[in-house]
């Protein structure tokens, strides 16, 4: 289930929210059949999409739209010790024999 949002000050609808429900992967991609009609003439038919569904967080129905998943952004984490100027420490240990 979406839900609808409007701007604050003029109540216009500015689109709905999309809620994440699973994830999917394509099976089969959309295709075309060729098949001939009652008068022998070829008739052009779609084939829709088939989709394995990989994992679920609530139940998908009928009508649910799909959307790409976003590109992955890594960000570069490169730990370090504090400046000369950050902490004053000492490491300690204590053993027990």
């Amino acid at each position: 289930m979406s839900r609808l949002l409007k701007t604050l000050s003029l109540e216009q609808f500015q689109g709905y929210e999309a809620q994440y429900v699973g994830k999917a992967r394509v099976a089969h991609g959309q295709t075309t059949k060729e098949t001939p009609d009652k008068d022998g003439k070829p008739n052009v038919e779609l084939v829709p999409a088939t989709i394995d569904i990989i994992g679920a967080k609530e139940e998908m129905r009928v009508g649910d739209r799909l959307l790409p998943e976003p590109p992955r952004q890594f960000t570069n984490f490169v730990p370090r010790a504090p400046g000369p100027s950050g902490w004053s420490h000492r490491v300690c240990m204590a053993v027990q024999w």
